[in-house]
């Protein structure tokens, strides 16, 4: 997949994250204390949306591989810890929830790689 392909499709994603974020955080409102584990699933997806958001933006004035890296270790990380949350509360499935732990260290290389981005683009 050619890397411009790659940022559309990532804008998309972002784009249906951002709007499915809001929504869910609006019925999640209405839910009072009964879901905490899908409050915590909710905050860490559109925290890593508006950051997802920020890597597309920057992409054309960046090193393009290294947005592109960002931006899937950010997305795959959103999918697996946020989404085996929603899928382990909603479904009742306690097994998903095992894929968490792997969602969260994705997300915590994704921020790595900013890191690491803004290092070698300095010098």
């Amino acid at each position: 997949m050619k890397i411009d392909k790659a940022r559309k499709l990532f804008i998309v994603f972002v784009s249906l994250s951002g709007a499915y974020s809001v929504l869910f955080g609006a019925w999640l409102s209405h839910q009072g204390d009964l879901l905490p584990t899908l409050k915590i699933a909710h905050f860490y997806q559109f925290l890593h949306t508006i950051a997802l958001l920020a890597v597309c933006f920057f992409w054309q004035s960046t090193q393009p591989k290294a947005a592109f890296l960002t931006a899937t270790l950010l997305s795959l990380g959103m999918l697996l810890f946020s989404g085996s949350l929603y899928v382990k509360v909603l479904f009742a499935c306690e097994l998903i929830g095992k894929l968490t732990p792997f969602g969260g260290i994705l997300l915590s290389l994704a921020w790595l790689s900013v890191l690491i981005h803004l290092n070698i683009r300095k010098h």
